[in-house]
């Protein structure tokens, strides 16, 4: 047997960076030839196991932010300023996805996640004040937390009759 650290994903044998016993052969003639792996060194076992403790603790973190969730979300102010009309309508409408990154961008800690969606595909038309449900998923759970978003006009709209007045003088 020959101590091995994955350079890829291997479907049914382990992950990137794993650390596994295999044999001389399938390691030699399969594993190093495909460039799948290397063997492993002492430094590569200690970096392996620092890196599952550390996987450790931020999982334990992330277990707990989810846990409180609610808490967190809903102590934030989320204001996206976009163009709109007079009327209050968007000229470009957010979709789910730059919401989204927006929160993460925001809110770190949704990074450390499996799933951050925004319930339904809701997509904002107009300015004002919205409630958003995001569902995000972490270790199989699921959780609904509800957010407000303000949609705030960016700069005054131009109007036709302002632009022809300029264009006269």
């Amino acid at each position: 047997m020959i101590k091995v650290v994955l350079l890829q994903d291997i479907k049914g044998v382990g992950k990137k960076g794993d650390i596994l016993n295999v044999s001389d052969g399938y390691a030699v003639n399969y594993l190093f030839k495909k460039k799948l792996a290397k063997r492993a060194t002492r430094n590569d076992i200690k970096r392996f196991e620092e890196v599952k403790r550390y996987d450790s603790q931020i999982k334990h973190q992330a277990e707990q932010i989810f846990n409180n969730l609610d808490d967190l979300l809903r102590s934030r102010k989320f204001v996206i300023y976009r163009k709109a009309s007079s009327g209050g309508n968007l000229y470009d409408d957010v979709d789910p996805s730059e919401l989204i990154a927006y929160l993460k961008e925001q809110v770190k800690e949704l990074i450390a996640f499996d799933k951050v969606v925004v319930k339904d595909n809701v997509r904002i038309k107009r300015t004002g004040r919205h409630v958003i449900e995001l569902e995000i998923g972490f270790k199989g759970d699921k959780k609904v937390v509800p957010i407000v978003v303000d949609v705030v006009p960016a700069g005054a709209p131009k109007l036709k009759s302002a632009t022809l007045e300029t264009n006269k003088r």
